[in-house]
């Protein structure tokens, strides 16, 4: 019994624990803001440039203590796991949802823990 356990102790500690997310890397992502409003948002390391309604923002990373924040312009866009929240230039803030999706899968920016 003890060989057991110190069988499935090791089997556990061997698990590497995922590095935290501490920039985003390539992804492009569709979001739909307010249940209705898409947004396109174009991620690369350390900037996301955001499209609306034809108007596009490139907003740069800002160091945040929870998922990823980027701002420019008076606007901002905070995401974490397949949530996003962006704060557009007159200050209205619109909750958004990933729905990017590839051979049916929904794709998420990873959340960071």
């Amino acid at each position: 019994m003890t060989g057991l356990l110190c069988a499935v102790c090791v089997a556990c500690a061997s698990q590497k624990i995922p590095e935290r997310l501490t920039e985003s890397r390539n992804y492009n992502g569709t979001f739909l803001c307010d249940g209705s409003q898409p947004v396109k948002v174009r991620f690369t390391p350390f900037k996301a440039e955001l499209e609306s309604e034809g108007a596009i923002v490139e907003m740069a990373q800002q160091p945040s203590p929870d998922g990823l924040l980027y701002t420019a312009g008076g606007q901002s866009l905070r995401a974490s796991g397949g949530e996003a929240t962006w704060i557009d230039s007159g200050g209205a803030a619109h909750h958004c949802r990933d729905v990017t999706s590839l051979n049916g899968n929904t794709i998420s920016i990873p959340a960071q823990h």
